[in-house]
């Protein structure tokens, strides 16, 4: 990061581009083509440069950053910008050294320069680590999840001595009781993960300690005694875990981790940096409509989502309501149960009953009217690669064929089930407490990454208008299958649907109940439960079998 503070106003020129540049001792190079620059840093109290600034390097030391036409760079104000540069092969610490100097100039279209300061201390250049590499379980954001670090020093750790891990912004290390790193078996833990892509991994010694000293840094040390203990040999990669680790909400400007170990090298520190992951903060895409809008009434709720992570088999999907709602079915009372022997039906309107908030019912998804499958099997994806084998040229092994035809065949049938037709329940179960819904991913299915998923689920709507829109939030999240239900992907504060009042149907009694009876004067009696004012409209719609026929004879009006 480059930040600086100019004397002189460079004033904005229609057809001239003002120009930064940034001269480094000699052995640092800029590359022709900017890397990593960024306009913003986002610092406190830094402002960043305008849009359509641009970088380049002379392959050499030095750097020139040009500003678009009609730009200006102010006078008394703190400019910071960030732009890769690569350090030298020597290491030094003597920063104020006269040939260590760096310098900044700001520069008119022409190349007159109108500040200048040449008397820059330099940062140290350290021996660096030979190896520095973390991943983690979990790259969504803000995830509690576990981190796996590798490292490797060009020198050996003496006792007593440290190393220091520090994460990008945003990321912070939680640990456990204590700051303690772990309390679970390593061996577990590294089951976790991906076999290592670098090989003489091993276990960090027990005789070494990690302990989260702050959010933002993590410690190794070397607990042997002074004299005589052991010294940590350079040579192996090590290996440890940090548990309790939570990912920024995004992706930082600076993704990097730093370390900082204390070795026998002759400047007795050692650095380096790793490259962090992409976070992927939530759910894409989410949103809840309902078929019904009437308060406390039975209707369809479509709810869609698009994955960022991958919902593995055995993962599930949980969706929260707003309070009193319900997903499940009908809910029958003896006073609105369907009685075909009695010619009068049940009074209709917001059902009134709700199951104990602790009770689990047992609910189905429906598909919605566009209904795509966006499922997938690994059946299918075993059956998939086989294939692909047999159109290489390939000639299966008697087991391979054996498993070809029978991943085919259960490949089918899964995907039969996830069609229009089939029994949707064997891939995704359901059920629901309270306002709380929860989809079940069966075995061999999964839902890929980035997979836009709708589906129906029946239910109640809220008896009661929320008393402010915060209450009328969803909440959507998919979660891993392991104990912990770890959540994948999440998106809080998901807009509710809007309710409206409803028309209560007290009774409806007909004079005749008799088949095709021409004269059936029918008594309905409703209530509102919101007052219309004139001159408003009541419209009732009847099935078009009662319709009368326009020849039929009656006496009535």
């Amino acid at each position: 990061d480059i930040s600086f503070m100019l004397s002189t106003r460079l004033p904005p020129q229609p057809n001239a581009a003002h120009s930064i540049v940034v001269t480094a001792p000699q052995g640092f190079f800029f590359p022709s083509i900017c890397q990593s620059f960024t306009l913003d840093t986002f610092t406190p109290g830094f402002t960043g440069f305008p849009k359509g600034t641009g970088c380049k390097g002379n392959n050499g030391n030095i750097l020139q950053i040009s500003l678009p036409f009609m730009r200006e760079l102010r006078n008394g104000t703190n400019y910071m910008f960030r732009a890769l540069v690569v350090n030298p092969r020597e290491t030094f610490t003597d920063v104020t050294s006269p040939d260590k100097y760096w310098r900044i100039e700001s520069q008119y279209a022409d190349g007159t320069m109108v500040d200048l300061n040449r008397v820059i201390p330099s940062f140290p250049i350290l021996s660096r680590l030979r190896y520095f590499a973390v991943s983690t379980l979990s790259q969504v954001g803000l995830a509690s999840t576990t981190y796996r670090i590798h490292f490797r020093t060009d020198e050996s750790l003496p006792p007593q001595q440290t190393v220091h891990i520090y994460p990008p912004a945003g990321t912070t290390f939680g640990g456990l009781t204590d700051g303690a790193c772990i309390n679970t078996d390593p061996v577990l833990l590294s089951l976790q993960f991906p076999t290592p892509l670098i090989s003489g991994v091993t276990r960090l010694p027990e005789w070494v300690s990690c302990q989260v000293v702050s959010p933002t840094e993590l410690q190794l040390r070397n607990e042997e005694p002074i004299l005589g203990g052991r010294p940590l040999i350079a040579g192996p990669v090590f290996e440890f875990f940090i548990m309790n680790a939570t990912n920024g909400e995004s992706t930082p400007l600076l993704n990097l981790f730093q370390i900082e170990a204390m070795t026998s090298t002759l400047l007795g520190k050692e650095v380096w940096t790793a490259p962090g992951w992409v976070i992927y903060p939530e759910l894409k895409l989410t949103s809840v409509s309902t078929a019904n809008m009437g308060y406390g009434l039975y209707t369809n709720f479509t709810i869609m989502l698009q994955t960022i992570t991958e919902v593995p088999s055995g993962g599930s999907i949980r969706i929260i309501a707003p309070d009193d709602y319900y997903f499940g079915p009908v809910i029958e009372t003896a006073a609105t149960r369907y009685d075909p022997l009695v010619s009068e039906p049940s009074p209709q309107g917001a059902e009134q009953e709700r199951p104990s908030p602790t009770q689990v019912t047992i609910c189905h998804i429906l598909r919605p009217d566009n209904w795509a499958c966006s499922l997938e099997f690994e059946p299918c994806v075993i059956m998939n690669e086989l294939d692909e084998l047999i159109t290489l040229g390939m000639v299966l092994s008697p087991s391979q064929e054996t498993a070809r035809v029978g991943n085919r065949t259960i490949c089918l049938d899964l995907r039969s089930k996830c069609d229009a037709g089939g029994k949707l329940s064997d891939l995704v179960s359901c059920s629901s407490q309270g306002s709380t819904l929860d989809l079940f991913i069966a075995p061999m299915v999964y839902l890929p990454a980035r997979r836009l998923f709708q589906f129906l689920i029946q239910g109640y709507n809220a008896r009661n208008p929320p008393v402010n829109s915060s209450m009328n939030m969803w909440h959507y999240m998919t979660r891993n299958a392991d104990s912990e239900n770890t959540i994948l992907d999440e998106k809080p504060q998901i807009p509710g649907v809007s309710l409206i009042g409803i028309v209560l149907v007290d009774s409806m009694v007909p004079s005749n109940t008799k088949v095709s009876s021409i004269e059936n004067y029918v008594t309905v009696t409703l209530r509102l439960t919101t007052q219309c004012d004139p001159r408003a409209i009541l419209r009732i719609t009847f099935p078009v079998e009662y319709m009368r026929g326009e020849n039929a004879a009656f006496s009535g009006p």
